[in-house]
């Protein structure tokens, strides 16, 4: 009989012990995908957002321009910000130049005689720019967009006062030379701030229909300072005409001291999340979420992946639980 006991219980510790084998090796290879798993998060992570991108951004394609303007509150608060960019961009005078750049030099007097010489002079001109552009590439990530485009906008006003200045002076030299100054300041912000704040600030679903509207006004901006830019020379003078773009500039930095927020080191979504009012404090579900991500105050966004990252831990921990629970029924069978 005691040697029957041993031959029933021998059975059983072999099983149990073969089931705690068995539960850590899979404890062992469950660690193991984890840590493959932690190595391959940030790429599908962003697989992850690209796929949400699109879902979200087809949600988009039954709401009109009018009912954004009217019905979202928070889009408008972007489209504003995205249009007046573009507008200031061009209202700053920037068209004046590039298309009537040999008509100004010639003006200043500085050649006079020297058919060419108002030409060639222009060349440096459109260098400048590109010069500034190159810088904005080198800084705007790591001084960020706000103090970017107010040491670009500073600049711009100086320049522009100082080539009314030199109109007004009659000294050609200083009209010249402050538009070369005036170029490349430009080319540190106010020619690149729009284009990259553009493409932060929307909601991915209504992308598309508020980037081509910020780029009508672009384009509606551009014809009316280019239109507008010999009338208001004969109207205003020389001097005038600069004095104005001046003034506008001065205005627009104010309004965008309040108006641009800083959107460095945020994602699309906290970039989103700035635009909304201090009374949008719901959380969603996740599957509204996922429809509406962006759509409430930068706190309540944090919360809600808070929220969210705590359900996947608390579904984890119930599922090694039920795995705990089945090894124990399995021991004891």
């Amino acid at each position: 009989t005691a040697s029957d006991d041993d031959g029933d219980s021998a059975p059983t510790e072999n099983s149990s012990v073969a089931s705690t084998s068995e539960s850590e090796e899979n404890q062992q290879a469950a660690g193991t995908n984890d840590h493959h798993h932690h190595h391959e998060d940030p790429v599908k992570h962003e697989l992850d957002e690209i796929q949400e991108e699109i879902e979200a951004a087809k949600q988009g394609h039954n709401v009109g321009l009018w009912k954004l303007w009217r019905s979202y509150p928070h889009v408008r608060k972007a489209m504003i910000l995205g249009c007046s960019l573009w507008a200031v961009s061009q209202l700053a005078g920037i068209n004046t130049i590039m298309y009537y750049g040999a008509s100004i030099v010639k003006k200043t007097g500085i050649a006079e005689g020297d058919k060419s010489f108002d030409i060639w002079i222009t060349v440096p001109l459109y260098t400048m720019q590109l010069i500034g552009i190159c810088v904005c590439y080198s800084i705007i990530d790591r001084k960020g967009r706000r103090p970017t485009l107010f040491a670009s906008m500073t600049t711009v006003c100086l320049s522009l006062f100082l080539i009314g200045l030199g109109f007004a002076l009659d000294v050609p030299i200083m009209t010249v030379a402050s538009m070369w100054f005036y170029l490349f300041a430009f080319g540190v912000g106010l020619s690149t701030m729009p284009y990259t704040m553009n493409a932060e600030i929307y909601p991915v679903e209504y992308r598309g229909i508020c980037v081509a509207q910020a780029t009508g006004v672009f384009w509606a901006s551009n014809f009316v300072v280019s239109i507008t830019f010999l009338s208001l020379a004969r109207a205003l003078t020389n001097a005038g005409v600069f004095f104005l773009y001046f003034a506008i500039v001065v205005v627009s930095e104010v309004y965008f001291y309040f108006l641009v927020p800083e959107t460095k080191g945020l994602s699309l979504h906290e970039i989103q999340a700035l635009f909304h009012s201090e009374d949008d404090h719901s959380l969603f579900s996740e599957d509204s979420a996922k429809e509406h991500y962006g759509s409430v105050e930068f706190g309540s966004v944090r919360k809600l992946d808070d929220a969210l990252e705590d359900a996947d831990r608390h579904d984890g921990s119930d599922g090694s639980n039920e795995e705990d629970h089945a090894t124990s029924n399995k021991q004891i069978v």
